[in-house]
């Protein structure tokens, strides 16, 4: 029982209520009050926590338009909690300078996230990720050789999971193709049984091509339906040159003048 000096809890009826003050109320109306402290700590954590995410978006489209810009790693993101998700290499697309020394460099990532069903699937690896310098970007997807040597080539993909049924199994192929793309010079495939969980394929391994022009495609199979996951986090396809150039010839050995 509350003391007599004590106050009386907040919406309660005291001594100055009245029995038509308790007759007034009814089984919700009495519920209501019972519920509303309740209700109002949620509504103020409900406010705090969106506000806390969604609070930096000047607008509910500006924040679709972010969050599908994430997903593929491109765009200059608005004023908002996702700016600085960009890839910052997308900034120095036209920096060649910074490719000194470097004899062929280029990288790529996908700005989709192709669906796989059956059969192997060419990987949209369409959009140019920093400087190229002796490579091209496929519009197809994939990357052009400019020079034949020795070049180092890495693929990244994420096959997302997936509540569809089937085998367990998905396969990328990292593949060197002649100029034209239509005949395979060399191979390598990532085999992974993963089920319906996601999982990561990576291949880097060294190629040596005989001419220019030789194409660098990822195709992939998956024994259920998924997608393959697109952006700059989730996917890269790069390609490195190693220097076979001569970097100095040395004197030429002449022989001694005669004695006179």
């Amino acid at each position: 029982m509350t003391a007599p000096n004590r106050p009386y809890p907040e919406g309660a009826y005291g001594k100055r209520g009245t029995m038509r003050g308790y007759q007034d109320i009814d089984e919700a109306e009495a519920m209501r009050r019972m519920r509303k402290p309740i209700d109002d700590a949620n509504n103020t954590a409900h406010g705090r926590l969106f506000g806390g995410l969604f609070g930096g978006f000047t607008g509910f489209g500006q924040l679709l338009d972010d969050l599908a810009k994430a997903f593929r790693g491109d765009g200059i993101f608005g004023p908002g909690p996702l700016k600085d998700i960009r890839d910052g290499q997308l900034d120095y697309a036209s920096r060649v300078d910074l490719l000194e020394g470097v004899r062929g460099y280029g990288a790529a990532y996908m700005t989709s996230n192709p669906a796989v069903v059956a059969g192997a699937t060419r990987m949209p690896f369409n959009a140019q990720l920093g400087p190229l310098k002796g490579v091209q970007v496929l519009a197809a997807g994939g990357l052009r050789l400019e020079s034949e040597g020795l070049w180092q080539i890495s693929a990244t993909t994420l096959a997302k999971s997936t509540p569809f049924g089937g085998g367990d199994e998905t396969v990328m192929y990292l593949s060197v193709r002649e100029p034209g793309g239509g005949v395979i010079f060399s191979e390598i495939p990532d085999v992974k049984r993963p089920g319906g969980s996601r999982l990561t394929h990576h291949v880097t391994a060294p190629f040596v091509i005989p001419e220019p022009n030789f194409e660098v495609h990822v195709w992939v199979t998956s024994a259920k339906w998924r997608n393959f996951a697109g952006g700059t986090w989730y996917s890269r396809l790069s390609a490195i040159k190693h220097d076979n150039r001569v970097v100095a010839t040395g004197t030429p050995d002449y022989p001694d003048d005669p004695i006179n």
